[in-house]
């Protein structure tokens, strides 16, 4: 759905440590490449991650990470990285047929707003857009009228709900009560998208959701 070419990361003290482990993934790849034409290809670095991220292009890239591997790389790639994190639980198998775009307004939502926009006019997904608040506001009501615009002018269809209420809980039982195999939000703007650690909401939604989670910066 994403037609997008595959590269692997692998650290070169990965290689050194694990050699069985790096060959079992190229011959997956290689079986995948054969059987779905996926393109794809390894990068070894050695600087540090920080330095290998600082490469990556917000317009141009998307960095896979699974969920529950590695919980420190996972919380550097979502802070670090510059391009859309998409965060997957381990054993997730499904097709992106239900996909939720979580709006909150800013930049990082109108970027996320444009992925998912790319996703219901060509990848064939049934798209839902929430925007949630914890009471009603003019600014809710204005971004549920921002995104329905937008879209509109896309020509992509979607359904459209205005909730109230814990904004995470929210988000976690929406996708859940809908069997989302996709949720796309920006990453945390707004006060009220920060959790009492000061972690943002993306975070916390990417840890705690049961399907995959892509963060948009």
């Amino acid at each position: 759905m994403l037609k997008i070419s595959l590269r692997l990361l692998v650290s070169s003290r990965f290689l050194n440590e694990r050699p069985q482990k790096s060959g079992f993934y190229r011959e997956y790849m290689e079986e995948q490449s054969l059987q779905n034409g996926i393109e794809w290809d390894v990068q070894v670095f050695e600087d540090s991650l920080s330095r290998v991220l600082e490469k990556f292009s917000r317009e141009d890239d998307i960095l896979v990470a699974l969920k529950d591997s590695d919980p420190f790389l996972l919380k550097v790639l979502l802070r670090e990285a510059p391009c859309p994190v998409l965060v997957s639980p381990q054993g997730f198998e499904c097709s992106f047929q239900t996909v939720i775009l979580a709006y909150a307004g800013g930049r990082f939502s109108d970027r996320a707003l444009r992925i998912a926009s790319e996703l219901g006019k060509n990848g064939g997904c049934c798209l839902e857009v929430l925007t949630v608040g914890v009471a009603s506001s003019p600014v809710l009501r204005s971004n549920h009228e921002h995104v329905r615009y937008c879209l509109g002018m896309y020509k992509v269809k979607a359904d459209y709900r205005m909730l109230r209420g814990n904004i995470k809980k929210t988000i976690l039982d929406t996708c859940e009560g809908r069997q989302a195999n996709l949720l796309i939000l920006g990453s945390s703007e707004t006060p009220e998208w920060k959790d009492y650690r000061f972690r943002s909401l993306s975070e916390e939604v990417a840890d705690e959701a049961k399907c995959p989670v892509m963060v948009v910066k």
